[in-house]
């Protein structure tokens, strides 16, 4: 048996038991950050995706830039640039994930500007230097709202919107990150990015638990 194979086997003797642990509010900590994880809110300590984006951000000088995190869930992303002096602007279509990322930002003494919004709905027009995401990547809609860190609707309906309006909020030098598994059926949005005009580079790959 793969390693990968062994892990989706285990994941599943083990969901009775991961939901339990979601099922009450948790602290997870970085560095010198300490995030409460409430249920219904992404875990950024119990997946891999997170972790990765946060790697990669360690060699960026921060300071004076200004960061988008889409998707900001518990606020890791957020915290983690502000720690490193950005100015931090964070959406998220959950309003529970938008409360937390405020409340870890007090917490933590750090400033994040953070609202509910379903993408680029409720945003004035303005320009960031790093745009960070974590995005929905399984094609079918979302029942609760918890769901939207998993499910990016029918068609990929998330990445025909992401790439149509992202253009409003950045420049020509700005950076645009995404983390992917290798599930996300990546010719698919790539596809769609092509299609609007942009064209994804790797930046760097990591295996998971047999998980690309």
């Amino acid at each position: 048996m793969s390693v990968r194979k062994f892990f989706q086997f285990f994941l599943k003797l083990a969901k009775p038991g991961i939901l339990y642990y979601l099922g009450r509010e948790r602290t997870w900590k970085r560095g010198s950050l300490s995030l409460q994880i409430p249920p219904g809110v992404f875990h950024p300590g119990l997946f891999f995706s997170t972790r990765f984006l946060l790697d990669e951000m360690e060699a960026i000088n921060f300071t004076n830039k200004t960061v988008l995190d889409i998707g900001c869930g518990s606020g890791a992303l957020s915290l983690f640039a502000a720690v490193k002096n950005a100015n931090v602007f964070a959406i998220d279509i959950n309003p529970l994930a938008v409360k937390t990322t405020l409340e870890n930002a007090q917490k933590n003494n750090l400033k994040v500007n953070s609202i509910v919004s379903d993408l680029f709905v409720k945003m004035n027009r303005m320009q960031f230097d790093y745009v960070f995401l974590n995005p929905p990547f399984y094609p079918r809609n979302s029942k609760v709202d918890a769901d939207f860190a998993w499910y990016s609707g029918e068609g990929h309906s998330y990445f025909k919107r992401f790439f149509l309006g992202i253009g409003d909020f950045i420049h020509t030098e700005s950076h645009v990150w995404m983390v992917l598994s290798e599930d996300a059926k990546i010719p698919s949005i790539e596809k769609i990015a092509n299609e609007n005009g942009y064209f994804f580079k790797v930046r760097n790959k990591r295996i998971c638990w047999g998980e690309k």
